[in-house]
């Protein structure tokens, strides 16, 4: 049972109330690799920072392969082009490390992303849903890193997805995430994400519980736990958030963890 279905359960034993969204809604929890069912207001540039790190014993536990760490730098823009349309850039810087081997780095695969909302309301002209923030949107990826090196990959990808948010109650939200996506002389990926958020004591923090399963074709999945923390500074449109996945299966990095900063202009 996911994190997401225990919250649903749970919320659903409690005192109905009308939910309360927080100001300032992500339309990505970086650190929790999840996206949410929010797009950025009309004229809203936002920008994020991301440290991320990730630790392969045996690198997908394949024979002979050696260990392997990956750390990546990315810096990302996005802007609300409309009340329901946003799209992003990033920009990754990628440090792998090989043991035993040597270590590379350099600049990752530039990613660009559209998003819009599907919730009816405002000016909407595709919205249609009433009760959940729900959004759809494409993922493409450049092939800007060098594959050899193994900082990228060797061809551009393209990744389409949906995204869910839903305010159980005025203290606990779940948000999900499907991305299919898709290259070249490869499987398809599935990726699956879902995440309960709770605010169990002020407005300006919230404790997450994330599971993220992956897939690539026919292969055994990856699956990681990732529990974290976001601050939502009540003056300045400053939210960081960290978190630490745990890999549960052997397809899955063996650790990790996860730093974001958010600002908004």
């Amino acid at each position: 049972m996911t994190f997401a279905t225990l919250a649903l359960a749970f919320g659903a034993l409690l005192p109905q109330a009308q939910p309360v969204v927080p100001k300032h809604r992500p339309e990505e929890f970086e650190y929790m690799l999840q996206k949410t069912g929010y797009v950025l207001p009309l004229n809203v540039l936002e920008g994020d920072l991301t440290l991320s790190h990730f630790e392969f014993d045996e690198f997908r536990r394949v024979g002979g392969r050696p260990d392997v760490d990956f750390d990546a730098f990315v810096a990302e823009l996005a802007y609300g082009v409309t009340e329901w349309l946003t799209v992003e850039a990033e920009l990754p810087f990628v440090r792998v490390d090989f043991d035993p081997g040597d270590s590379e780095s350099g600049i990752g695969d530039i990613a660009l992303e559209a998003k819009a909302s599907l919730k009816r309301g405002g000016t909407n002209p595709i919205g249609f849903v009433s009760d959940v923030d729900l959004a759809a949107g494409v993922r493409v990826t450049l092939p800007t890193g060098d594959e050899d090196e193994g900082l990228g990959e060797e061809h551009a990808t393209l990744a389409p997805f949906v995204a869910a948010s839903y305010w159980v109650d005025s203290w606990v939200a779940v948000h999900a995430r499907l991305l299919l996506e898709w290259q070249s002389e490869r499987r398809p990926v599935h990726r699956f994400n879902a995440t309960a958020e709770f605010i169990p004591w002020a407005p300006e923090l919230s404790l997450m519980g994330g599971l993220q399963i992956e897939r690539e074709g026919s292969d055994p999945s990856a699956i990681s736990l990732i529990p974290g923390v976001e601050y939502r500074f009540p003056q300045i449109p400053l939210t960081p958030g960290a978190s630490i996945p745990i890999g549960l299966t052997s397809r899955a990095p063996d650790v990790g963890f996860l730093l974001n900063v958010q600002y908004r202009f």
